[in-house]
């Protein structure tokens, strides 16, 4: 009995190592299995990357057979190319501007010089013009009476306008105070004779000519004095003084008794030296 039930415990071990056997059989089976499914997988996955790849080398084929990134670089090239073309263009036309400007400054400077030039000739015109008057001024000369008759403002007035009206005086004045009349005349238009006449005809009188002289050598009280006397002397002098101060001598005639030379001649005979008008 003992030796049976060790044969059916010996039977059942070897049942079980065979069920186990069968599994771990069935489970290296399934193994392979796995790993062809795991490698498949991967298989397919490695095509889907190759075609990926390769679809994406197609795209970048594509792109660059289609001349699309030639295009960019082209497009890209062309725009460089405009902008260039747009600076140069900006330039050219920077350039005409300064062109232009520097043209407007040489215009300006033309202008100015012509301004200048033309205020250059101005200035002489103007030098000419005060050089023309100072000479008109230098040729002028100056008489001047003691007038019987002009005793009011409106007699002075008339004797003006009669002398003013006279071709050849300038300029005439007369104090009804004074009885002296002052007259700028141009000698070479006009004598003294004939503004004499003039004051004559318009009905007023001469009483006398005033005349002041430039003396030399004068150089006191008495040297004036001197003058003085030498002056009073002369037939013809109505009154006469010098001062050594101013170096003149004013002296009162009557133009038709004595001569302005005369009075001259007078005061140099008595050691002096002096200039008619």
């Amino acid at each position: 009995m003992k030796q049976i039930l060790a044969v059916l415990s010996v039977v059942a071990v070897v049942a079980s190592l065979q069920v186990i056997g069968g599994d771990k059989k069935g489970a290296c089976s399934s193994c392979p299995s796995a790993k062809t499914a795991v490698g498949a997988t991967a298989a397919t996955e490695g095509s889907a990357c190759a075609a990926s790849k390769t679809e994406v080398g197609s795209e970048a084929k594509s792109e660059c057979a289609s001349g699309s990134c030639e295009k960019g670089k082209t497009a890209v090239g062309e725009t460089a190319a405009s902008e260039g073309a747009a600076c140069d263009a900006s330039k050219a036309k920077v350039g005409t501007e300064a062109k232009s400007d520097c043209g407007s400054c040489e215009k300006g400077k033309t202008a100015v010089g012509e301004q200048a030039k033309s205020d250059c000739s101005s200035c002489e015109s103007s030098k000419t013009a005060v050089g023309e008057k100072a000479k008109a001024e230098c040729s002028q000369k100056t008489l001047t009476f003691k007038v019987g008759g002009a005793a009011c403002e409106e007699s002075c007035g008339n004797l003006v306008k009669t002398l003013t009206s006279i071709k050849g005086i300038s300029t005439a004045e007369s104090c009804s105070k004074s009885s002296m009349t002052k007259i700028s005349y141009d000698p070479a238009t006009v004598k003294s004779e004939q503004i004499a006449a003039a004051i004559v005809k318009a009905g007023y009188k001469i009483e006398g000519q005033q005349v002041s002289l430039p003396v030399e050598g004068m150089a006191c009280e008495a040297c004036s004095t001197k003058v003085g006397k030498t002056l009073t002397s002369l037939e013809g002098v109505i009154s006469g003084s010098a001062c050594h101060e101013s170096k003149k001598a004013t002296v009162l005639y009557d133009p038709a008794k004595v001569k302005e030379q005369q009075i001259v001649a007078a005061i140099n005979g008595a050691g002096f030296k002096a200039s008619a008008q």
